[in-house]
């Protein structure tokens, strides 16, 4: 009889077929995953990898935003046993497709790098190869409503590829819902949430454990160098589409800003935050910062670090509407530039070798680009005065609002 069961779940795999979206029957060919081992930590078993996007894998892989649209990222992300809630960096219910893999064939497959982060954000080095096992998850109007398609993915010529992968089709116009459902269905334990991952930090504490004792960091892509430089060159590009300077100047033509000392400033910052760290950065931060210091402008250095790293695209199309203020604010949130950002990234990392709710609380009230807090906003709330003025005085910050003033002037 079991012989007879293993045939008919082999032929299942190579059968097109049609079930029911509200079924809380596993798929045929699924079977239940232990979250927990009997130790209490976490089972490798009971973690899937789960990557939304626009764009199909190509060749079998997940392409970096590098290597696949010619982004500064050459990382791929994935939240771990949930679809990726929306965040500031974006929202992705609306993508064509998603990728799911089991955590364990995914780190098992020759060429892939997994460097760690936090479940809401697991990343890799470099493309990532799809594994047996897997499921592509891709939206088709074709599909009745409430349906799912199941399909062998080899048999389908965009993912001819793909071995022991299958396909699900959804028409359905939520695909973090569906993921979170498939997730289900495939016998995986859904723990969605936020920064610490269900809510909980006692399972943030155990996914960071899984991450140490496998060889892999627990740090959010943001905060490491490379995630520092993404934005960095992201920053540049913008300030080239708006400035044929490298100065911000008032409606008299007084310089306000110069960007290419804050640029310079920042990158010795990263510097030193990898060498603090032990983080590895794929960017020779040395050689950005020669050509920022010997261009005559932001579109030069732009068209030698296009040349040099391959980067033709930004990362946040939509940031070049930003007004100065905001980029400036953005910026030194973002890369770690200003005393008050070192201040939270060092919160960060103290919270990520050891998270509890005090640390917790500590990011949450972090003193995030004060200096760039304009007089005038904190004269019109007093609540942000009153919350900024405690702030700076916990951390000793002397907050000078002269640039921050004289930008939100030029809106």
């Amino acid at each position: 009889m079991g012989k007879v069961q293993a045939i008919k779940a082999g032929l299942n795999l190579f059968r097109t077929r049609t079930v029911s979206v509200s079924s809380k029957r596993l798929f045929s060919f699924a079977q239940r995953h232990k979250f927990k081992t009997s130790g209490g930590g976490l089972s490798e078993d009971g973690l899937i990898l789960t990557h939304l996007s626009y764009h199909p894998p190509r060749n079998g892989f997940i392409d970096t935003a590098r290597s696949g649209a010619g982004m500064s990222r050459d990382s791929v992300h994935f939240a771990v046993n949930h679809g990726v809630q929306a965040h500031v960096g974006g929202a992705w219910n609306s993508c064509d497709y998603a990728v799911l893999m089991p955590m364990s064939s995914a780190r098992q497959t020759v060429g892939n790098k997994f460097a760690g982060g936090i479940a809401a954000d697991f990343y890799s080095k470099g493309k990532v190869k799809i594994p047996k096992g897997s499921v592509i998850v891709r939206r088709s109007a074709s599909i009745p409503e409430g349906k799912y398609r199941i399909s062998d993915a080899s048999k389908i010529k965009e993912f001819k590829e793909l071995h022991g992968v299958m396909v699900i089709e959804t028409s359905s116009m939520d695909m973090v819902s569906d993921v979170n459902n498939i997730i289900r269905r495939l016998g995986y334990k859904v723990k969605s949430g936020g920064f610490t991952w269900g809510d909980s930090l006692h399972d943030f504490n155990l996914f960071n454990s899984f991450l140490r004792a496998n060889g892999m960091k627990p740090m959010m892509h943001t905060y490491t160098p490379n995630g520092k430089i993404e934005v960095l060159i992201e920053h540049l590009q913008v300030r080239a589409k708006k400035l044929s300077d490298w100065t911000v100047k008032d409606k008299m033509g007084e310089v306000i800003f110069d960007y290419r000392q804050e640029y310079l400033q920042s990158l010795k910052y990263i510097e030193k935050f990898a060498n603090e760290t032990g983080f590895p950065k794929d960017f020779d931060t040395k050689q950005l910062a020669e050509i920022i210091r010997t261009s005559a402008t932001p579109q030069e250095a732009m068209k030698l670090i296009e040349a040099k790293f391959k980067i033709i695209k930004s990362m946040n199309v939509l940031q070049s509407e930003a007004s100065e203020l905001e980029l400036l604010q953005g910026f030194r949130m973002l890369v770690g530039g200003s005393k008050s950002a070192q201040i939270s990234d060092n919160l960060v990392c103290e919270f990520l070798r050891k998270p509890n709710k005090t640390r917790l609380q500590k990011i949450q009230k972090a003193p995030v680009a004060l200096e760039t807090v304009p007089e005038q906003l904190m004269v019109q709330n007093p609540a942000l005065r009153s919350s900024v003025t405690e702030i700076a005085g916990q951390y000793g910050l002397k907050l000078d609002n002269t640039v921050a003033n004289r930008l939100y002037e030029l809106g």
